[in-house]
C-alpha cells in the first residue's frame, strides 16, 4: 500500500520499510511551445541519517531507450489521457546498485515526449509513478542477493503548452545544436541529441551534418536517421557524406572495430538515402550500384525499384547478375514484382 501526501507539484514522503523518502517530479521548463521537448527530473531523496542504494535500470530496452519502470499519466482538459507513443517490446537492460547518500538523493532524467504526444495546446498535468527498490548499501554483485524495501511512489508537476512558436523553436534548436556539438559524450550532450532527433524541424539538419564529423558511432548514426526524414538539399548531401565514412572517422583503442563500424555506417546512409524524399538520393544510389559493400548494394538495389520501371528494369537486370547472392537475389525478387505489376491487366 501507498499514500501520496501533498499537494501537485510538491515533494511527496514515503516510507520503504524503515526508511523515510521524498519524491518530486519537475520539467525542465515550466511551459514548452507545441513541437518542443522538454525532460522531467524525477527526484528520490533520503531522508534518514543511513546511507542507502537504489536499484536501477533493467528497463530500457525498447525501440525508444523508455525506462519501462516509470508510468507517466499526462491529461489535459476534461481529464483527456495524452497519446503516448508506442515504444515496442522491452527486453529488460542492465540493472545495479545507485547510492542514495543520507541526506542525499537520486535524480532520474525522464524524455517526456517518450511518454506524451502533445496535440494542441492548454494545461497539463503529469503523474509519474514508479517501485522503488530500496537496501543498505552492498559491494560488487552482492545486490542481486540483498533484500530490498519496496514502495510505490508517485509525484505531480504541470506544464503549460502554449502554441507553436517558430522563433523559440528555433532558438532551442540552436541551443541544443551548439550543446551536442561542444559536449559530446557528456550528459548534457546526450541530451541534447536525443531532444534535436525528436525535433521535427529541418533546422536541426546543419547541427548533424556538423556531428559526423565527431569520432563516435553512436551520434554518426543518429545524425544518418534524423537526416533521412528530411527532403533538403542539405540533408541529401549529409547523407551523401556519411556514405564516404570510412575507418579514419572513428576514434576507437580497438583498430580492428573502426572498419566495422564504417561499414555500418555506410550501410545505414545507403537506407536512409533509398528512403530519402530529395529527388536526387536515388539517383546518387544508383551511381554506387558496384559498391565494395553488398549491404550498400542491397539498399542499392531497394532505391532503384522505386524508380518508374522503364528505368527501373535494366538497372535490376544488371544488379541481378551481382556476384553477392544477397544482392542478386534482391534484385531478382523486385524484377518478379515489377514483371507481375506489368502484366496485370488494368482495370477498364
Amino acid at each position: 500500500m501507498w499514500a501520496l501526501l501533498g499537494a501537485p507539484g510538491s515533494a511527496a514522503t514515503f516510507r520503504a520499510g524503515e526508511w523515510p523518502l521524498e519524491v518530486a517530479v519537475t520539467a525542465d521548463q515550466s511551459s514548452i511551445s507545441l513541437g518542443e521537448p522538454t525532460w522531467l527530473s524525477f527526484t528520490v531523496s533520503n531522508l534518514s541519517d543511513e546511507p542507502l542504494q537504489l536499484l536501477v535500470g533493467g528497463d530500457d530496452r525498447n525501440q525508444l531507450g523508455r525506462p519501462g519502470s516509470f508510468t507517466v499519466l499526462v491529461v489535459g482538459r476534461d481529464h483527456q489521457r495524452v497519446p503516448q507513443p508506442d515504444a515496442g517490446l522491452g527486453t529488460g537492460g542492465l540493472v545495479g546498485p545507485q547510492a542514495l547518500p543520507p541526506k542525499g538523493s537520486h535524480v532520474f532524467r525522464l524524455f517526456l515526449p517518450h511518454w506524451a504526444m502533445f496535440a494542441e495546446a492548454g494545461a497539463y498535468a503529469i503523474t509519474c509513478r514508479r517501485l522503488l527498490q530500496v537496501a543498505r548499501p552492498t559491494t560488487g554483485r552482492e545486490f542481486l542477493q540483498q533484500p530490498t524495501s519496496d514502495v510505490l511512489v508517485e509525484a505531480r508537476t504541470d506544464l503549460q503548452v502554449l502554441p507553436r512558436d517558430a522563433a523559440r523553436l528555433g532558438q532551442l534548436i540552436r541551443e541544443r545544436g551548439e550543446t551536442m556539438l561542444r559536449e559530446a559524450g557528456a550528459r548534457g550532450g546526450d541530451e541534447a541529441v536525443i531532444a534535436l532527433a525528436w525535433i521535427d524541424d529541418a533546422r536541426v539538419v546543419p547541427y548533424f551534418r556538423g556531428a559526423l564529423k565527431i569520432p563516435s558511432y553512436a551520434l554518426k548514426f543518429v545524425a544518418v536517421q534524423v537526416m533521412g526524414r528530411f527532403a533538403t538539399d542539405e540533408a541529401c548531401e549529409g547523407l551523401k557524406a556519411a556514405l564516404a565514412v570510412t575507418a579514419a572517422d572513428f576514434s576507437y583503442a580497438e583498430e580492428e572495430k573502426s572498419p566495422e563500424l564504417a561499414a555500418r555506417i555506410r550501410h545505414a546512409a545507403a537506407g536512409a538515402l533509398g528512403r530519402s524524399r530529395h529527388p536526387a538520393a536515388v539517383e546518387f544510389l544508383v551511381a554506387h550500384r558496384r559498391d565494395e559493400s553488398e549491404h550498400v548494394r542491397v539498399a542499392v538495389v531497394n532505391a532503384i525499384a522505386r524508380l518508374p520501371a522503364t528505368r527501373a528494369l535494366p538497372l535490376l537486370e544488371e544488379m541481378a547478375r551481382d556476384r553477392s547472392p544477397l544482392v542478386a537475389e534482391a534484385a531478382r525478387r523486385h524484377l518478379g514484382a515489377l514483371k507481375r505489376t506489368a502484366e496485370t491487366p488494368k482495370p477498364k
